[in-house]
Order: C-alpha cells, then sequence, then structure tokens
C-alpha cells in the first residue's frame, strides 16, 4: 500500500528511477504530494529539471500502484506510465504525458536503475516499501 495506508504530507515521494547514476541526471516516476496526491514524472539532466508531468490520484486508497517507465533504446526515449489496484480490481494502465527524450549518454554503456524516495520540509519521515523492481528487455 503506498504510503502504509497514510496520506502523504507535501514533498514526500517514493518511486523509480533511471538514469546515469547520480542526482543531477536521471528520470523518475514516482507517488508523490505535491499541491496534492499524484503520480509525478521527472526528468532532470545537469541539475536541471527537463521535463515533467502529472496524473492525479486519491491516496489513502490504492491497494497498490505499480509506475513503469518504458524505454525505447532505438528511438532514444522513456515513456513513463503507471496502473492502480483498488479494492483487489487492477485497473488499466495510464500513461503520465507523452514519450520523452533521453541523452545517449545515459544509454551507453547502460541505464542505471532503481528506487528513489525523498521528503523534505514539512513532510518528515514516512514509511515507504517496494514488492519488486523488474527490468525487461523488449525487442
Amino acid at each position: 500500500r503506498p504510503f502504509d495506508g497514510l496520506t502523504p504530507r507535501n514533498y514526500q515521494s517514493m518511486g523509480l528511477f533511471i538514469g546515469r547514476g547520480d542526482q543531477n541526471n536521471y528520470a523518475k516516476i514516482t507517488t508523490a504530494m505535491s499541491g496534492g496526491t499524484i503520480v509525478q514524472f521527472i526528468k532532470e539532466q545537469r541539475g536541471r529539471i527537463r521535463s515533467r508531468g502529472r496524473r492525479n490520484i486519491s491516496m489513502p486508497g490504492p491497494d497498490q500502484v505499480d509506475l513503469y517507465l518504458t524505454v525505447n533504446v532505438s528511438k532514444r526515449s522513456v515513456r513513463p506510465s503507471y496502473r492502480v489496484t483498488r479494492d483487489g480490481v487492477r485497473r488499466s494502465r495510464k500513461h503520465v504525458g507523452k514519450w520523452r527524450s533521453l541523452p545517449g549518454a545515459w544509454l551507453e554503456p547502460g541505464l542505471a536503475i532503481g528506487i528513489i524516495s525523498t521528503s523534505r520540509g514539512p513532510g518528515g519521515r514516512f514509511p515507504a516499501t517496494w514488492d519488486l523492481i523488474k527490468v525487461r528487455a523488449i525487442r
């Protein structure tokens, strides 16, 4: 359950990322609180936000939220999406915006992939859990 069934506070987020493996070059998709509970996409390059997207989602409530970053290596692009399961019913997958470009340097020799959780300001500490992270090559 996202945020362990609690309503998140501003500036709390949890999700996954891809990138170069540093704090200045990555793309992430998270469940978050930022003026409302959302699924948020951010791409940061050289320490500056270059792209973002968001979709509203009510929390607490979902049994789970599956987050996806689909990467098309040949087109050097990523498309964020998510799927909510509520009351045991798995809903359809929703995109958080369009395909977005990725710097070629992120793809060579390969992407760093991982989980991310942040909190700052009034948000404070919160429980963040993941049940799995899966990477699958699509050909």
